[in-house]
């Protein structure tokens, strides 16, 4: 009976020790395959379980205590790509396998055997322009309709979709989480002989079938870092492996080689598009000092900005100053006298000033009439909006909403906008300004400056082929080289930077959360594995957070301890894009 033992994985959330059960293969029942579901019983219920692998029962159970389950006469089965997908997920996010399996959709056709190759090294084409990105897309649809293969492309977001379904057609199949059980349905029937998949996350969960190329659209977008979700990893590492898993050509198409991107050994040379963007500085630095008060350069606000003008602004930005409410006088820099930004950084109240990268604790009193009243004084999206209107007070202005429809926009002479802008791809400009960009390098973060050069291509995208784009910075070498300079030698340079410090891709940090409810908060670890963790890895605990770091040699022993030692409530997050 020792053959009839199999380890089965329950489709529910449970604790991490009941992700894999033994169970009992009824007698007469048919062998099942690795994959199938099948029907377990789990407590006083029945519940769906997969079939993982044949076992022996070396836990010392009795065979008497094992409960049986039987196999379905016409069973259901998850994918051989789906299998090999979950295996390499568990070991490389540490996301448990009865998780991951609830993410797929499982659907039997004619399935494929994937077989694992070497890394795959990208093809690595850079194009600014949105309208660049289209004419490719166009040629490339034109060559995927008459190939014998079939073509995977990943998107970070919906809203990039639309190019490559202009031209729609009966081997077109569009995979995303916003389709409804009857669109499933009827797209799954077609995913077999689907000659174009476009998927977003959720796409690669499906049951795919074998391609020969596989493209990843926008390949430095920070939507495809996935860390909102289970399981948690950026995007373009499930992209590299399923060309791996076909031995299909890996290409991404992005709009700057970013230290990320150069993480996974492009191969060279790099297929340049476009020209380089052409930037035009707005160094605040080189002002006096009442002009420097004001939130915009009156050199931009004089200049002659004709025609449609985007005004990008960071997610961020939505700061403050800190004033005192007896004299009106606001909190300065000691240094260059600038005014400070306020900020909340781990719960805790600072001002900063990006000129000189100051960090200080908000003052007791004022300075200026020793008085210990203050507030603070906002300048987000709506204080922009009243500027540009005393400015242009004839133009038409407006802020972008997040569910905007963009054609209510098209006779706007000025927007302003976050990073939702990325969301209208259809959108045009004949200038774009981009406001204090630097503000995201206060973050903290190891991929700050990485995040402020891609804010800078984020904007430049949407700019007409004879437009002009505008950063305004408080000094020009805020990145510590002149922003002017070839991208790809900064990007360099980032990464370089990464290696000193044995940031991923040169090290492994994984960052300890407990996740769902609880009343009382238990350690992540027993105290004899937390002490063998500290002896082998840097440790630090913030709050309830832990960061652990290794370097790239140790991940494997790493995550192969964090496997067997973490206990709930606790989850990993391997590698994030932040951490602090």
């Amino acid at each position: 009976m020792l053959e009839s033992i199999f380890k089965v994985i329950p489709l529910r959330r449970v604790p991490r020790k009941l992700e894999i059960l033994n169970y009992l293969l009824a007698p007469k029942s048919k062998e099942p395959q690795r994959g199938e579901i099948v029907k377990i019983v789990f407590g006083k219920k029945k519940i769906s379980g997969v079939v993982w692998a044949k076992t022996r029962n070396s836990s010392g159970i009795s065979e008497a205590k094992l409960k049986s389950f039987e196999t379905e006469k016409n069973p259901q089965r998850f994918s051989n790509y789906q299998i090999a997908l979950s295996e390499w997920l568990a070991e490389n996010t540490l996301a448990p396998l009865n998780v991951i399996f609830l993410a797929l959709t499982h659907l039997d056709f004619k399935d494929f055997q994937p077989s694992l190759k070497s890394i795959s090294k990208p093809e690595l084409i850079l194009a600014n322009r949105l309208s660049t990105r289209e004419n490719l897309i166009k040629i490339w649809s034109n060559k995927i309709s008459s190939d014998e293969s079939k073509t995977l492309v990943i998107v970070p977001t919906y809203a990039y979709a639309e190019t490559w379904l202009k031209h729609p057609s009966s081997s077109t199949v569009f995979l995303h989480a916003k389709l409804t059980q009857a669109q499933e349905k009827e797209l799954l029937k077609k995913l077999p002989c689907a000659k174009l998949v476009v998927a977003t996350f959720k796409g690669l969960f499906y049951p795919l079938p074998k391609f020969g190329r596989v493209i990843v659209d926008q390949a430095d977008d920070e939507g495809f870092f996935a860390f909102d979700q289970m399981p948690r990893l950026d995007i373009r590492q499930i992209a590299r492996f399923i060309a791996d898993l076909n031995n299909a050509r890996l290409i991404f198409l992005a709009r700057w080689p970013s230290p990320t991107i150069l993480a996974f050994n492009p191969r060279k040379p790099l297929r340049r598009l476009d020209n380089p963007l052409a930037i035009s500085l707005i160094d605040r630095e080189k002002e006096n000092f009442g002009e420097r008060k004001e939130l915009i350069s009156s050199r931009l606000l004089t200049k002659s900005l004709t025609g449609k003008n985007l005004w990008l602004i960071s997610q961020k930005f939505e700061v403050a100053q800190y004033r005192c409410r007896d004299c009106q006088a606001i909190v300065s820099c000691p240094k260059c006298r600038l005014p400070l930004k306020l900020f909340v950084l781990n719960k805790k109240t600072v001002l900063i000033c990006e000129r000189d990268n100051l960090k200080i604790a908000p003052p007791e009193k004022c300075e200026n009439c020793q008085g210990s009243n203050f507030s603070t004084f906002g300048f987000g999206p709506d204080r922009i909006v009243s500027i540009l209107k005393k400015s242009f007070p004839n133009a038409k202005i407006a802020l972008l909403q997040k569910t905007q429809d963009y054609k209510h926009l098209k006779t706007v002479k000025h927007l302003i906008a976050t990073t939702a802008i990325a969301n209208y791809p259809q959108a045009r400009f004949d200038n774009v300004i981009i406001l204090n960009p630097e503000i995201v390098l206060n973050s903290g973060e190891y991929r700050a400056k990485e995040k402020f050069v891609g804010l800078i291509f984020l904007a430049g995208q949407f700019l007409q082929a004879s437009g002009s784009l505008f950063i305004q910075v408080s000094k020009s070498d805020i990145l510590g080289v002149k922003i002017e300079k070839d991208f790809y030698e900064i990007s360099k340079n980032f990464l370089n930077e990464r290696k000193t410090y044995h940031y991923p891709p040169f090290g492994c940090i994984v960052m300890l959360k407990p996740t769902g409810s609880f009343r009382k908060l238990t350690p992540p670890f027993e105290p004899e594995a937390l002490q063998i963790l500290k002896l082998d890895f840097k440790v630090d605990q913030i709050e309830n957070r832990i960061i652990i770091k290794s370097n790239a040699e140790n991940k494997k022993n790493l995550l192969h301890f964090l496997r067997s030692n973490l206990k709930d409530p606790w989850s990993a997050w391997v590698n994030p894009p932040d951490f602090n």
